[in-house]
């Protein structure tokens, strides 16, 4: 995501002007996610295809509506890609699609032949505000899992207690998360899992944001890249993990 914001930010003929988003967030699930939001705001045009208003698509001009991945079938391209056996893997729609609701593929479809100039088969409508606030609260029950999971050991060590908040620190960046202490992790090793941080102004996920978490990215460092896949650096990074009540 470095490299987009840069593009987007770099001036000359190359730049990049438009972007079109489906189903991604970016903003959240990347490295210095507030570098990338800034940078979406200056594009000329942003289009998202999504089913909720997030941290990425609010930046969008227009949001259209997509289907869950219960709606529609889906075959996976990015695993296959890196796996060393040549395999395939199709997943058919649970349930049926809302009537007068297209799949993602014919959305995008019509998009490209408005951009060569022409005319849409029918209208295509921006989801209404009530359908840009739900969440599934399915997905969102049961205990609090955005934890810092710590090994007993490295707890005694650090002073963290179970239940008790810890200060994450890379660089000079810092989160804090509650600590889950548990003999399955190693020794030497935290984990936090990624995908929280639902809490910047603009998203509309009101089910998320009853526990917004502690986004990961917001302390990793963007310019640190995977040589062999060219992704950004998401684990194996170096913390300093404190008590919350010794920061203070």
């Amino acid at each position: 995501m470095l490299q987009l914001a840069e593009e987007i930010e770099t001036p000359g003929a190359g730049r990049i002007k438009a972007l079109s988003v489906v189903a991604g967030n970016p903003v959240l699930s990347a490295p210095n996610g507030q570098r990338l939001a800034a940078a979406l705001d200056r594009l000329n045009f942003m289009v998202s295809l999504d089913i909720y208003c997030n941290e990425t698509a609010s930046h969008a001009d227009v949001i259209l509506p997509g289907l869950s991945v219960l709606e529609e079938g889906h075959y996976d391209v990015p695993f296959p890609q890196r796996s060393h056996r040549n395999q395939a893997l199709y997943s058919p729609a649970v349930f049926a699609a809302p009537a007068g609701q297209p799949p993602g593929w014919q959305t995008r479809l019509r998009l490209v032949g408005i951009l060569r100039g022409r005319p849409a088969d029918r209208d295509i409508h921006a989801l209404d505000d009530k359908l840009l606030a739900d969440d599934l609260p399915t997905l969102a029950k049961g205990p609090e899992r955005c934890t810092l999971l710590v090994h007993p050991v490295d707890a005694k060590r650090l002073g963290l207690i179970d239940g008790g908040l810890a200060q994450v620190q890379c660089g000079s960046a810092t989160l804090q998360a509650p600590v889950v202490i548990r003999t399955a992790m190693m020794p030497g090793v935290v984990s936090l899992p990624h995908g929280w941080g639902h809490s910047p102004a603009g998203s509309r996920l009101q089910v998320a944001a009853q526990r917004p978490g502690a986004n990961l990215n917001a302390v990793l460092d963007d310019s640190l890249i995977d040589p062999l896949s060219g992704n950004a650096v998401l684990s194996g990074v170096a913390v300093r993990v404190r008590p919350v009540a010794a920061v203070l």
